[in-house]
C-alpha cells in the first residue's frame, strides 16, 4: 500500500494535459479539412466554453500553415486562448521531423521558424519542446539550448529506461549534455496506458493515488490523430473527458506546462537519458508487436534509435539520404548568396528552404497507421519537395540546365551509386546492386520508379491466423495455397474508404483477394532489376513475388564500363556489365549481360539496351525479364492498340512493342517501347496497412510491369534487347 500523506489530503493535484495535432504536408488539403473539422474546430470551441480547463497544445507547422490560408478565425481563437492564459503553445520541428535525423543547422532553423511564428500568430513566444513521435537523442539538450527553448516534454517510460522507478517519474527533472542543461517533464507511463480510452474511473482512481502519495504534479500528453482514430472520434473523447475534469475538480485542477518549469525547487534532480524510441516506433523497425516487445523487456527493449527503421525499409533510408544531399545544396547556396543583395534570389532561398523542412518530416519515414511510408501520395510529395530544393540550388548556382553525374555512397553502404542531374529528372543507378535505377525523380510528380517492396508487418499476423503466404512453387509449376481456413471466421478489410467483411468461410473471394493483396516479396523491387525466370513462373507466381528465378544477377554487382556523353553533351549514356550464371536444370550456363542506360537533358526518359552473350558453348535457353515498378495512382490506365484497360488489373499481353499507361491524378502519360516484341505482365502493387480507426485496409503504391523474351543463345551467341520509357505531361 502506498504511504498517504495528510497534506496530500487536503491539496490539489496538478494535471497537465498536453494535446498534440500533426498534418503531414503531403496528405492535401483534404486531411487538413478533416483535422479541423474533426479535432481542431471541436477543441477551440469546448476551450470556449471551460474557461476553468488548462491544456498545452502542439501544433505542426503544416496544420499551422493550412489554418492561416484558409482558417483564419481558427487562430484568431487560439490566440485569444493564448493570451487569456487558458492554452499554452508548445514548439516542435516545423514539420514534425526527427530532430536527431537531420542537420543540425535545419534542425535549429525548423525550430526557430516555428517559434517565430507562434509567437508572430499568438503575441507569446514558447519555452518548451514537443519531440516528433517522443522519440529521444541524448544530444538534444545541447540543440534545444542553442534554439533557445528551456524544457521538453518527454515519455515517462524513457525516464523508467534511465534507471527511475515508477513513483520517482511524475514531475520534473532535468538533464545536460556538454553543459548545457534542459527541464525535462516526463509523463506518467501507467496514465498513458489508461488514457487510451478516456478519463475513466481506473484513470481517476490511478490520478487519486499519485494524490495520495504525495505526488503534485502529471503530466500526459494525447495524439489528436489518433484519439479520433478511436470509436466515437475526438469530439465525443473530449466531451468525456472534459466531464471528468469538471466532476472531480474539488481535488484536481488542470494546468500549463509552465507552471511546473517554473517551480525549479521542486524538480527531482539531475538524470542521463539513453536514445530511446516509443513502443511504436520499435514495432516498425523490428516488426515485433507492441504487446511483445514490452513481454520481452518493456522500455529498455525499446532503449535504442530511431534509425533502426531506415535499415528495415530501404526505400525510407534511400529518401532520408537523399534529402540530407539536398540540404547540402541548399548550404551551399546560402554559404554563398548575402541576403537582401538580390531579392528574386532570397525568395528562391526561402521558397526552397521551406521544401526542404517539408520534405524532412518524420511521417514519410515510417508506417504510421493510415499513412506514412505507405502513403503514395506522401512520398510522391516528399520527392517532389526534394527535387524542388536542390533544382533551385542548381539554378541559382549557375548549374541548372546542365546534365551533371555524382558518384557518391547515398545509402552509407560502403558502395557508390552514380547520381545524375538534369532539369527535367533526376536519377541514380546503383551497379553495386544490380545495375537498378533506383531513383527516376521528375518535377511536379516525384520518383517514378520508387514503389515499395511488400513486407511482413506485425499487424498481419491477425491475417496469418486465417491462411498461410502461397508456396514458391510445387512440382507441377504451380501456385499452391492452403485451404485449411478456420470457418465461421471473419476479417475485416477496407476497399477505398468502404469497409467489407470477408467470410473466411468464401475460400474463392477470400482466397483471390489475400493472394493479391496480402503478399510478401522474397527480393526487393526496384527498377531495371534483370531476372531469369524459370519454367513455371506464371502470372499468379510473378504477381505474388514468388516465382522461381534461375539466374544470379538479381542484386549482384555491375561492373561500370564506361559514361558516355553525347557531342551536344545532352545524353548521358552509362555502360555496365556482369559475369553470372543461369541455371538449365541443375546445370550452370555462363552468361554476360552488357547493360547500357542513357538519360536525356531535356527531356524525362531513358532508354535501356541489353545484350546477354552466352560464355559457353553449351546453349542457354531461359526467359530474360526486367522489373519496371512505376508509382502510379490506382486511377491510371493502360492504352494498347485503341483498348483501354484499369492498371490495377493482372494481364498478360503478348507481342507487345509499345504501350501507353495514363495517370489523371498525376497527370501524366507514360510511353513505353520494347524492340524486339515482348510478353508484357503487369500487376498492381498493394499493401495492407493499418487504417485510421486501427483496423486494415488495402493501400495502392504502384503497378509493375515485367516485360519478358524467351532466349535461347547457341555457344557464344549473342542477342540484342531494347526498351525506352518517355514522360509526358
Amino acid at each position: 500500500m502506498p504511504r498517504v500523506s495528510l497534506s496530500a489530503l487536503w491539496s490539489q493535484l496538478e494535471f497537465v494535459p498536453v494535446l498534440h495535432l500533426h498534418v503531414p504536408s503531403g496528405m492535401g488539403i483534404q486531411a487538413l479539412e478533416r483535422a479541423w473539422k474533426r479535432q481542431l474546430a471541436p477543441l477551440l470551441r469546448a476551450l470556449r466554453a471551460h474557461e476553468d480547463f488548462r491544456c498545452g497544445l502542439h501544433i505542426s507547422g503544416s496544420v499551422l500553415h493550412g489554418m492561416a490560408v484558409h482558417k483564419e478565425e481558427g487562430l484568431l481563437a487560439l490566440k485569444q486562448l493564448v493570451s487569456s492564459g487558458q492554452v499554452e503553445l508548445v514548439a516542435g520541428g516545423w514539420s514534425h521531423p526527427f530532430l536527431s535525423g537531420i542537420p543540425e543547422r535545419d534542425a535549429l532553423s525548423q525550430l526557430g521558424l516555428q517559434v517565430r511564428l507562434l509567437n508572430m500568430r499568438t503575441g507569446k513566444r514558447p519555452s518548451g519542446v514537443y519531440l516528433s513521435e517522443g522519440v529521444w537523442d541524448p544530444d538534444l539538450p545541447r540543440l534545444l539550448e542553442r534554439a533557445g527553448l528551456s524544457y521538453a516534454l518527454v515519455a515517462g517510460e524513457l525516464l523508467l529506461a534511465a534507471g527511475l522507478r515508477p513513483s520517482q517519474v511524475p514531475g520534473l527533472h532535468h538533464t545536460e549534455r556538454g553543459g548545457c542543461v534542459l527541464q525535462v517533464l516526463a509523463t506518467d507511463p501507467t496514465l498513458d496506458r489508461l488514457l487510451r480510452r478516456t478519463l475513466g474511473p481506473d484513470a481517476l482512481s490511478h490520478l487519486e493515488q499519485r494524490r495520495a502519495m504525495g505526488i503534485r504534479s502529471v503530466l500526459w500528453i494525447g495524439s489528436m490523430s489518433a484519439i479520433d482514430r478511436r470509436p466515437g472520434g475526438f469530439k465525443r473523447w473530449l466531451d468525456h473527458f472534459l466531464s471528468g475534469i469538471n466532476d472531480n475538480r474539488h481535488w484536481m485542477c488542470t494546468t500549463l506546462p509552465s507552471t511546473l518549469t517554473k517551480r525549479k525547487e521542486e524538480g527531482k534532480g539531475l538524470v542521463y537519458l539513453p536514445s530511446w524510441v516509443p513502443a511504436h516506433i520499435a514495432e516498425a523497425s523490428t516488426a515485433v508487436p507492441e504487446n511483445e516487445l514490452r513481454s520481452r523487456g518493456g522500455w529498455f527493449v525499446r532503449a535504442g534509435r530511431w534509425e533502426g527503421l531506415m535499415v528495415r525499409y530501404a526505400e525510407s533510408n534511400r529518401l532520408h539520404k537523399r534529402v540530407l544531399l539536398a540540404s547540402s545544396y541548399l548550404h551551399r547556396l546560402r554559404a554563398s548568396h548575402k541576403r537582401g543583395a538580390n531579392a528574386e534570389l532570397d525568395r528562391l532561398l526561402d521558397s526552397a528552404a521551406l521544401a526542404l523542412y517539408r520534405a524532412q518530416g518524420s511521417s514519410v519515414l515510417w508506417p504510421a497507421a493510415g499513412g506514412g511510408f505507405y502513403n503514395q501520395a506522401l512520398r510522391l510529395s516528399t520527392w517532389r519537395d526534394m527535387l524542388e530544393v536542390e533544382q533551385s540550388a542548381r539554378r541559382a548556382l549557375g548549374d541548372g540546365n546542365q546534365l551533371r553525374t555524382l558518384k557518391a555512397d547515398v545509402l552509407c553502404s560502403g558502395h557508390q551509386d552514380l547520381l545524375i542531374y538534369g532539369p527535367q529528372v533526376h536519377a541514380a543507378l546503383e551497379p553495386s546492386k544490380g545495375a537498378v535505377l533506383a531513383e527516376f525523380t521528375v518535377p511536379g510528380v516525384g520518383n517514378l520508379v520508387e514503389v515499395p517492396t511488400r513486407r511482413e508487418e506485425p499487424w498481419h499476423r491477425s491475417l496469418l491466423d486465417h491462411t498461410k503466404l502461397p508456396a514458391l512453387v510445387s512440382d507441377d509449376g504451380e501456385v499452391v495455397f492452403d485451404d485449411e481456413l478456420s470457418r465461421g471466421s471473419k476479417v475485416d478489410l477496407e476497399f477505398d474508404d468502404e469497409s467489407v467483411s470477408c467470410s473466411i468461410g468464401d475460400p474463392r473471394g477470400v482466397l483471390e483477394h489475400l493472394s493479391s493483396v496480402f503478399t510478401v516479396d522474397r527480393e526487393r523491387r526496384a527498377a531495371l532489376s534483370d531476372r531469369f525466370l524459370g519454367p513455371s513462373a506464371t502470372l499468379d507466381n510473378l504477381a505474388s513475388g514468388q516465382y522461381p528465378e534461375v539466374g544470379d544477377f538479381l542484386g549482384a554487382s555491375y561492373t561500370v564500363l564506361s559514361m558516355d556523353r553525347s557531342e551536344n553533351k545532352e545524353k548521358l549514356t552509362v555502360s555496365m556489365a556482369r559475369e553470372g550464371r543461369v541455371m538449365m536444370g541443375r546445370e550452370p550456363r555462363l552468361l554476360q549481360i552488357r547493360k547500357r542506360v542513357s538519360l536525356h537533358r531535356d527531356s524525362p526518359s531513358f532508354e535501356v539496351e541489353y545484350e546477354l552473350v552466352n560464355r559457353t558453348a553449351e546453349p542457354v535457353e531461359s526467359t530474360f525479364a526486367v522489373d519496371l515498378p512505376l508509382s502510379l495512382t490506382r486511377r491510371s490506365v493502360i492504352l494498347i492498340n485503341g483498348e483501354r484497360r484499369s492498371a490495377t488489373g493482372r494481364y498478360r499481353l503478348e507481342h507487345i512493342q509499345n504501350i501507353v499507361l495514363a495517370d489523371p491524378v498525376l497527370g501524366l502519360r507514360v510511353t513505353l517501347q520494347f524492340q524486339p516484341a515482348c510478353i508484357l505482365v503487369s500487376h498492381p502493387v498493394v499493401c495492407v496497412v493499418r487504417s485510421e480507426d486501427g483496423g486494415l485496409k488495402e493501400a495502392h503504391q504502384g503497378v509493375c510491369l515485367l516485360p519478358q523474351w524467351p532466349v535461347k543463345l547457341w555457344g557464344e551467341e549473342r542477342r540484342q534487347l531494347e526498351m525506352s520509357l518517355k514522360i509526358k505531361r
